[in-house]
């Protein structure tokens, strides 16, 4: 498990990051009319893979994209408090940590009906 690194200062960002060995690019936006955070990933050379990903919590966020472009794993939204119902602007990257379960992880982790049937916890190293 990885912890990708968010921020609630911006409001609109953007890194490069290194998945099962291959470069993304992830850029974050506050949508500020809806009240949410969304994500796209790109590629190395700034081709957009998926965009306006909406970050929710305990919820799968990129398995429903067929791409061998893509991470081979899956990116999830762990609410720390396990209070919040939705992610607030402050939240990414404070009380809620976006992860990366390698395929393996995600694998070996029980998923019912798309929700977490078991519950993800942000341990410090």
């Amino acid at each position: 498990m990885l912890i990708i690194p968010t921020r609630s200062d911006l409001a609109a960002y953007s890194f490069q990051i290194t998945l099962d060995g291959d470069i993304f690019i992830f850029a974050f936006r506050w949508n500020t009319e809806g009240e949410y955070w969304t994500f796209d990933i790109l590629d190395f050379a700034s081709n957009p893979l998926i965009v306006g990903v909406k970050v929710v919590i305990n919820y799968p966020l990129i398995h429903r994209y067929a791409s061998d472009l893509l991470p081979k794993g899956e990116i999830l939204a762990v609410d720390g408090s396990s209070k919040l119902e939705r992610i607030g602007r402050e939240d990414l990257g404070n009380v809620v940590q976006l992860v990366y379960l390698t395929q393996a992880e995600n694998d070996a982790f029980i998923w019912s009906g798309h929700k977490c049937a078991g519950r993800w916890e942000v341990i410090p190293e």
